[in-house]
């Protein structure tokens, strides 16, 4: 039984016959793990470029933790959470929860949320979200950047 290999030389080759005719479509699809692969120094060591969901979500909880503004809400939002599914809930799940409670809280409150809560969470979440993640690869150039349009 022979060991499957990867040969460089003819993937390359591969995809050089895939581009050559101009009516052919491709698409490269990078996995979410990209952004976590690419290492920026960081004191003595290094540090993922973006982070991970579950940076990401840790980020997030100490900034709104952090916050004189947003502290008791976020609270009162993660205790919902609590002795259920998920049982350490990422940020995807926090928001998609506030967005859910936003959608039915109407003109009342939810555990003391009202919509004005509700929303004022959500854009504090993707303001942060977007800081973390909008960083630049060379702290000149955006990553979005890097991908030139067509």
């Amino acid at each position: 039984m022979t060991t499957p290999f990867h040969c460089p030389y003819r993937q390359s080759t591969l995809l050089q016959q895939a581009l050559a005719p101009d009516k052919m479509r491709i698409a490269f699809m990078l996995g979410a793990g990209c952004p976590v692969s690419i290492r920026v120094p960081d004191g003595a060591g290094t540090r993922a470029l973006i982070p991970d969901i579950r940076g990401l979500t840790a980020m997030i909880h100490d900034s709104l933790g952090a916050s004189a503004e947003f502290k008791v809400n976020y609270q009162i939002l993660l205790d919902r959470f609590k002795g259920g599914v998920p049982a350490s809930p990422t940020i995807e799940d926090i928001l998609s929860h506030v967005r859910a409670l936003q959608g039915v809280v109407r003109d009342g409150a939810i555990d003391g949320l009202n919509k004005a809560a509700l929303v004022a969470l959500d854009t504090e979440i993707c303001k942060i979200t977007t800081k973390v993640v909008g960083v630049g690869a060379s702290g000149q150039m955006s990553l979005i950047r890097m991908v030139k349009p067509e």
